[in-house]
């Protein structure tokens, strides 16, 4: 079977100067809360925890791993 080389409309747009850090509505994880965040990981998924401060489970995973050591 061939391939078709067809032309796709790719239009570039303009530059735009995007945001840089955390976005306004995303919330911060507390400090008292890391001993809490530790004991839920361990059978909770990460995620779900994420959720519940307004944050990624990747974020939750690294607060588990700083704060487990």
């Amino acid at each position: 079977m061939a391939h078709k080389h067809r032309y796709m409309k790719a239009k570039i747009g303009p530059f735009q100067e995007l945001p840089h850090g955390r976005l306004p509505g995303q919330g911060i994880v507390p400090k008292e809360a890391y001993p809490e965040i530790v004991r839920r990981a361990k059978d909770e998924c990460n995620a779900a925890i994420g959720r519940d401060y307004g944050v990624t489970g990747q974020t939750i995973g690294r607060i588990v791993r700083r704060a487990g050591q």
